[in-house]
């Protein structure tokens, strides 16, 4: 009776939408012809269940496979780096990088230290002659990470 009296009350609104009224009227005739039985209440089994966990507190799991997978090779005690240039702030740049990408890599670096400026003079001669046109002082700077 419900269902007469809805469609009673729609028949005013659906006139001017005939195959919305088509389509509502089949969703009706449908649904009477369902059957009332009830769903089977019989659930397939689970094998694991997680245990419920609270948001942000989760544990970690390690397999037994990833201790067969560690690798056997022995680990070496120092790794000397030694890194030269002749920009100093290039140099040390390059040392901060470096330094943090060994400590991401989970390597103790134990010390990073910079060693004394070495000069060079470097002599331009002029052709076929030993005059010398220009002279350069060069610095080589040189970083070492342990």
């Amino acid at each position: 009776m419900s269902v007469i009296k809805s469609m009673s009350s729609l028949r005013p609104r659906l006139k001017c939408l005939p195959s919305l009224r088509t389509l509502y009227c089949c969703r009706i005739k449908l649904s009477q012809n369902f059957s009332t039985e009830p769903p089977p209440t019989e659930e397939p089994p689970v094998e694991y269940v997680p245990k419920p966990q609270l948001p942000g507190k989760q544990s970690l799991y390690n397999p037994d496979y990833l201790e067969i997978l560690k690798p056997n090779i022995p680990k070496y005690p120092t790794l000397n780096i030694k890194l030269k240039g002749n920009d100093y702030a290039v140099l040390e740049r390059l040392q901060s990088i470096i330094h943090k990408y060994l400590l991401h890599m989970g390597v103790t670096v134990t010390e990073s230290f910079a060693k004394r400026a070495e000069s060079f003079k470097v002599v331009r001669f002029a052709p076929n002659s030993s005059k010398p046109m220009t002279e350069y002082i060069l610095k080589e700077y040189e970083r070492v990470i342990q």
